[in-house]
């Protein structure tokens, strides 16, 4: 055999050793994905069970009750038609489409149908919050163990009422931008896909200036970034605000939302207590706030302000992921764990019609 031949068979056989390691690398690459897929599918399975729980809140007759009056008029009168005491006093019914989609559940199949519900939208909350760190290149089990903290936190506060929607949407919101920002999908659809989405949330769920914050926090960070996005997220912000206006009360749903989160009324709000921290049912709480901390200090260092492609080294990863476990469990804080209820009413509107705002 020639010196040609012996090369040429040379090269035969190193071009069938690389097309076999490139076939093995896609199987194994398969192979991982399908276990991923099947450990989310587990963990969706456990978060839907522990998220999902009778409909015992306190709240739950009055949405019912609320909802009920959608078709004659009552809903959208602006005033408490309930109290004796409180009659015509301002009242904004905020929740207005959320409580109609809970009314008709009620009555219909059943409140086992609206705990169904509440359980889904929390539990798609936690595996929005899975994806965006997948979306950030971090791994299943990294994701999955800051979804197991949001879980926990999210266990803390969901119950069935209107007030699952808004952790439902500010996840949603958080993913939408992440899936966006990493170009996963264009400026047109993330536009179109976040003005519905206020537009929704605007009329279900009076939280919505909470997700207006968050357009405009994500809007000052591409400035200070000097991303060529910026303009669009600010023309998309402008959007949003201008969608939420299309509700049967108009500016006054603003007012009120404002009204109801500021001033001396905030402190008759059981929602918006200041935790017991020391409680069992805080410590995931605690554990995603010191996460936070780490995430903040490495970000002024500069090791994990973009995620973990970003990060160099162990601590940078220990950063980012501090900084996502910090933020990933949407939505607020409340004391009344899973067994739901913010203390009796004299009568539905009366002495604290503000507290409809979060419930």
């Amino acid at each position: 055999m020639s010196t040609e031949d012996r090369a040429e068979t040379a090269d035969r056989a190193d071009r069938a050793d690389r097309a076999e390691a490139a076939t093995t690398a896609i199987h194994r690459k398969l192979r991982l994905t399908e276990l991923s897929g099947l450990v989310a599918a587990v963990f969706g399975l456990i978060a839907f069970a522990y998220l999902t729980v009778p409909a015992v809140d306190s709240d739950y007759g009055w949405h019912v009750a609320n909802g009920r009056h959608l078709l004659d008029g009552q809903l959208f009168a602006g005033v408490d038609t309930y109290s004796w005491t409180a009659a015509g006093a301002t009242w904004i019914a905020h929740e207005w489409l959320a409580e109609s989609l809970m009314a008709f559940l009620h009555d219909s199949l059943g409140p086992t149908a609206n705990s169904l519900l509440a359980g889904a939208l929390a539990t798609m909350a936690i595996l929005l919050t899975v994806a965006r760190l997948r979306v950030r290149g971090f791994g299943v089990a990294i994701a999955l163990v800051v979804g197991l903290l949001a879980l926990l936190d999210a266990g803390t506060i969901v119950s069935v009422r209107p007030l699952v929607v808004e952790v439902f949407a500010v996840a949603l919101l958080l993913w939408l931008i992440d899936v966006w920002r990493t170009g996963g999908i264009d400026a047109r659809r993330f536009a179109v896909v976040v003005i519905l989405e206020f537009l929704t949330w605007a009329n279900t769920h009076g939280s919505f200036v909470l997700g207006l914050a968050i357009l405009g926090a994500t809007w000052v960070s591409l400035l200070i970034e000097r991303d060529r996005r910026a303009p669009v997220l600010g023309i998309v912000g402008v959007g949003a605000t201008l969608v939420t206006l299309a509700n049967p009360f108009g500016l006054r749903l603003i007012g009120y939302v404002a009204s109801a989160v500021t001033g001396s009324r905030l402190e008759l709000i059981a929602e918006w207590a200041p935790p017991d921290l020391a409680a069992s049912m805080w410590w995931s709480f605690v554990v995603a706030l010191a996460l936070g901390v780490l995430g903040v200090l490495g970000a002024l260092d500069g090791l994990g302000a973009l995620g973990a492609r970003g990060a160099r080294g162990a601590r940078g990863r220990l950063c980012v992921l501090g900084a996502l476990g910090g933020l990933g469990a949407p939505g607020r804080f409340s004391s009344k764990a899973r067994q739901g209820g913010s203390g009796p009413r004299s009568a539905p509107g009366h002495v604290r019609p503000d507290d409809a705002l979060i419930a």
